[in-house]
Parts: structure tokens; sequence; C-alpha cells
């Protein structure tokens, strides 16, 4: 055991380190930007066919037909949430409010599905650019 040790020792650089600390924080800053960047809109899908557009910069009421009646969403503070539906156990609304880009709230039984998305691609930018 301690002959390992001693050989990684020597074998491991400060350097490395360092090497290893600004990777780390590349793969953390990759992951978590989709969900910083500020999202513009909602999908409302049911039954996996988009049936409404939610623009989250305007505040209001909407309510769409679902599997088992009628479900009501609103939007306010650029935020969106399911409101109040016909299910048994109403587990969509105790998801609470959603606002970031990528965050999905779902209604099983009513199968209807929210998902917000961001500006950047939705709206004519560039998603990367390459050389």
């Amino acid at each position: 055991m301690n002959g390992w040790f001693s050989l990684l020792r020597r074998a491991v650089t400060p350097w490395d380190g360092g090497v290893l600390l600004v990777t780390a924080t590349g793969i953390v800053v990759a992951i978590l930007l989709p969900f910083l960047t500020p999202a513009s809109h909602a999908t409302v899908v049911v039954d996996n066919q988009p049936r409404m557009q939610l623009d989250l910069r305007q505040d209001g009421l909407y309510g769409v037909e679902g599997h088992l009646g009628q479900v009501a969403i609103e939007v306010a503070h650029q935020r969106v949430r399911l409101l109040e539906y016909a299910s048994p156990r109403m587990i969509g609304t105790r998801s609470g409010w959603i606002g970031a880009n990528g965050q999905m709230v779902a209604c099983v039984p009513c199968r209807v599905v929210i998902q917000v998305h961001g500006s950047s691609t939705e709206e004519g930018g560039y998603d990367a650019i390459s050389r």
C-alpha cells in the first residue's frame, strides 16, 4: 500500500492539480450553463403533441385540454406552473414554479408536459460556432 502512494506522489506534480481543477471547473460550467440562461418561453405538450407556446414575459392564466379534463396553467414573473387539474394526487402542482432553461413539469395522468426553453436557439440564435 505504501509503495503505490510513494509512486503516485513522485508521478504527480503541483501542475497536475491545477489542470485537474481547471478541467473539473469546465465540466461543471458546461453542465450548469444551460440551466443558468434566462428562459423566454415554455412549450405545453399534450399526448406528445405540442399544443401551445407560452411567452414567459407575459403573465396570465391559460388552459389546455388534458386526458382527464381541463388543465390550468399560470405564468407569472417569467415562471410557469401547473395550477389545477383533475388528477388524483396532484403531484404536478406540488412541483411548483419552473423558470430555468430546460426545466420540466408534468401531469402524467393528464398527459400534459410543460418544458421551459431559453431564447438563444429558439429565436434564430447560434447553437454553436466551430472553425
